[in-house]
C-alpha cells in the first residue's frame, strides 16, 4: 500500500495495512526515532523561543513601571517580605 512502510522489527505479516493514526501504532524503533527528533528540535529552539518571548514581552511594555510582570513581581516581594 502507498505511505504505509514495514516496521523494519516486525514480520511482514504483522505489519498494518491502513495507514497509522497516531504514535500508538508505529513499530517501537519509529516511535523512538519521532520522539528523540522532536526532543532535540525543542533543545535547539528553546533560545529562539525565549529570546522571542522576551522582546515581545518588552514591546508590550510587560517590564515598564505599570507593566504586568512588574507587578506580578512587587506582589510576590511584598507577599515574602511585607510582613518585616
Amino acid at each position: 500500500m502507498p505511505g504505509v512502510r514495514p516496521c523494519p522489527t516486525r514480520r511482514a505479516e504483522y505489519t498494518a495495512r491502513h495507514r497509522p493514526p497516531a504514535l500508538t501504532s508505529l513499530c517501537p524503533l519509529t516511535r523512538l526515532t519521532f520522539l528523540l527528533e522532536a526532543v532535540l528540535s525543542y533543545r535547539r529552539a528553546r533560545p529562539l523561543l525565549f529570546g522571542w518571548l522576551e522582546r515581545v514581552q518588552v514591546r508590550i511594555g510587560s517590564y515598564g513601571p505599570d507593566g504586568a510582570a512588574r507587578k506580578r513581581d512587587r506582589e510576590e516581594f511584598e507577599g515574602d517580605f511585607g510582613g518585616i
